[in-house]
């Protein structure tokens, strides 16, 4: 079971008792010891064998929030994102983020990870923490370099934050492609001190040579494609592209 998911639906169903949504009684599920190991067991007990009221909560937050209707999709607040998992950094304070959590199917770890992480290596910069390598320059370089502008670097500003959207995503789809973990393989760390890193491992592993500009196609034919089946699966284009009612 994806504990991300598991997290966020305990949020959701404390919040739904507290509301008086549900009850111990209603869901069968001992929602007044929250938290003890008896609930615990009882929800993954009857989540993983869709068990009573366990067969909603398998097919997932928001249909189970569908189910029970009245104001519960309300109590997702602006901590449960609409595909049943904690929210992580949010777009009202890394703007580039709202656009990953509008145009992907799921959240957006990966891209949000290139975003955060240089901004990381600058608050330790910041603080004079021991080996911190990340100035000021360096973070403008790395919106210059793998974000399509300085002025994507720029958290006080919208400009420039589409196209970083778009290089990012292009990105982080190919390093899916290449099964390469996002913590392993850092852009800030690994590619902006190493730029051709990603055209030698593919090279290493299937001995052909392609350059960063045929792998960043790559990714953004894989983009497409997700987009294509989102549009087959009822996404309407850009009119569905929006942000949960909580971050408005």
């Amino acid at each position: 079971m994806d504990t991300s998911a598991v997290e966020a639906l305990i949020l959701w169903l404390s919040r739904c008792y507290e509301a008086e949504v549900i009850t111990d009684a209603s869901v069968g599920l001992p929602l007044s010891r929250l938290g003890s190991m008896e609930f615990i067991e009882s929800l993954i007990r009857e989540v993983s064998m869709r068990e009573d009221f366990g067969e909603i909560l398998a097919s997932g937050i928001s249909n189970a929030a569908n189910f029970l209707g009245q104001h519960s999709r309300s109590l997702f607040g602006d901590t449960i994102y609409v595909d049943g998992t904690i929210v992580g950094y949010c777009p009202r304070l890394y703007i580039v983020d709202g656009l990953f959590y509008a145009t992907e199917p799921k959240a957006p770890y990966s891209q949000m990870h290139e975003v955060t992480e240089p901004i990381w290596a600058w608050l330790d910069y910041v603080n004079k923490a021991e080996g911190a390598w990340g100035s000021s320059e360096v973070v403008k370089s790395i919106g210059r370099r793998f974000w399509g502008s300085e002025a994507a670097a720029d958290f006080h500003t919208y400009e420039g934050k589409a196209l970083a959207a778009k290089e990012i995503q292009d990105r982080q789809h190919l390093k899916g492609c290449l099964i390469l973990c996002n913590f392993s393989w850092a852009t800030a760390e690994i590619e902006y001190f190493e730029p051709e890193i990603l055209s030698q491992v593919i090279g290493a592993a299937t001995g052909r040579n392609l350059n960063l500009s045929e792998l960043k196609h790559i990714g953004e034919r894989v983009f497409n494609l997700q987009r294509a089946i989102l549009i087959r699966d009822g996404r309407q284009g850009r009119h569905g592209d929006t942000l949960p009612d909580a971050w408005v």
